[in-house]
C-alpha cells in the first residue's frame, strides 16, 4: 500500500487517521468511519494523545463520605492542565483539592 507521509495510523483499528476540520477547528479522525470512531485532537498537524480517564485514588470522600476521591486534569481557562482531585458524585459533590 502506497503511504503518504502525513499519514498516521489508527491506534484502535490501524487503519489510517484523516485531518479534518469542524466548526471548533481541526481533528483527526479514523478512516474505517463508522465501524471505527477514534477522534484524536489535532496537535500542530499531527494527532494528538486521547484525554486520560480521571483515576480513582481508592479513598473515600471526606466531605459527602459516599464517593471516591477521583484524580482529574482541568481541560480549559487559566489552569488548563493542572490537576486536583475531586469526588465521583459531582456535581452531588463540589469537593476539590488541588495537588
Amino acid at each position: 500500500m502506497n503511504r503518504m507521509l502525513n499519514e498516521f495510523d489508527c491506534p484502535s483499528c490501524k487503519h489510517s487517521l484523516v485531518r479534518r476540520k469542524n466548526r471548533y477547528g481541526y481533528f483527526w479522525g479514523c478512516r474505517n468511519y463508522p465501524d471505527c470512531q477514534m477522534i484524536l485532537p489535532d496537535e500542530q498537524g499531527k494527532p494528538g494523545k486521547r484525554r486520560q480517564k480521571p483515576q480513582s485514588t481508592g479513598e473515600t470522600c471526606p466531605e459527602c463520605g459516599q464517593g471516591e476521591r477521583i484524580e482529574r486534569t482541568i481541560r480549559k481557562g487559566q489552569r488548563r492542565g493542572q490537576t486536583f482531585i475531586g469526588c465521583s458524585r459531582f456535581p452531588a459533590c463540589t469537593y476539590t483539592e488541588f495537588v
